[in-house]
């Protein structure tokens, strides 16, 4: 069986995460925080870009507004 990959859309630092050690300190505790394992890397970080396009493209950007700033710079992997 392959190793997950997790992905924290929402979270403390959201990004790509190849353990759940990792991926757990940026969930747990954290109001809102909405996350999902993948079977690999590349299901994982194509999810992840597809969510970071979108909310992008459905964003307005004004004062601190930018959500892509956070998700350039997010993935862990």
């Amino acid at each position: 069986m392959g190793k997950k990959t997790y992905v924290v859309y929402a979270g403390r630092e959201p990004g790509i995460y190849d353990s759940w050690g990792e991926a757990s300190s940026n969930v747990v505790g954290h109001k809102g925080a909405v996350h999902q394992s993948f079977k690999d890397g590349g299901q994982a970080e194509t999810a992840f870009t597809r969510y970071v396009e979108n909310q992008s493209a459905s964003t307005s950007f004004t004062s601190g507004g930018n959500k892509s700033s956070w998700a350039s710079s997010g993935s862990k992997k």
